[in-house]
């Protein structure tokens, strides 16, 4: 057993805070609320015993992870700006009109074909501003 400095306070064994953290998923908030101390002491113990958190919602490569499993995914609830973005990563930037076939150096957008902005790629087509403004009329 480890000297306590503070004998009121429990001292976890390094299999027990593992369990909690890794393997019933708790948080350090969570872990600080179930033995009544603050964060900072749960990251000794951490540090202490050579515990290693698990990683905070990154993916395999250290960056958060894209599409539907990044925490702030709206699905269809997304905005205008946003879905543009979206079809502009996933499809590139145009650089022809589909519609009246012109490829001189110009500004080309995608534009929705079926007016309901859903996450469908293949709702989506490129066309030229002029193009793009006779389609919004319709």
């Amino acid at each position: 057993m480890r000297y306590n400095p503070n004998p009121k306070l429990p001292v976890p064994l390094k299999s027990e805070l593992i369990h909690l953290h890794k393997n019933k998923g708790m948080s350090g908030r969570q872990m600080a609320d179930y033995y009544k101390v603050s964060q900072m002491q749960i990251r000794r113990w951490f540090r202490e015993r050579e515990i290693i958190p698990r990683s905070r919602n990154k993916a395999p490569s250290g960056r958060p992870p894209t599409g539907e499993k990044n925490w702030n995914w709206k699905g269809d609830k997304v905005s205008y700006q946003a879905l543009h973005s979206w079809v502009r990563r996933h499809k590139g930037t145009p650089h022809e009109c589909e519609k009246c076939g012109t490829t001189e150096p110009r500004k080309y957008e995608w534009a929705n074909i079926s007016g309901e902005y859903k996450r469908d790629l293949s709702d989506w087509i490129r066309v030229c501003t002029k193009c793009h403004r006779k389609m919004d009329k319709k």
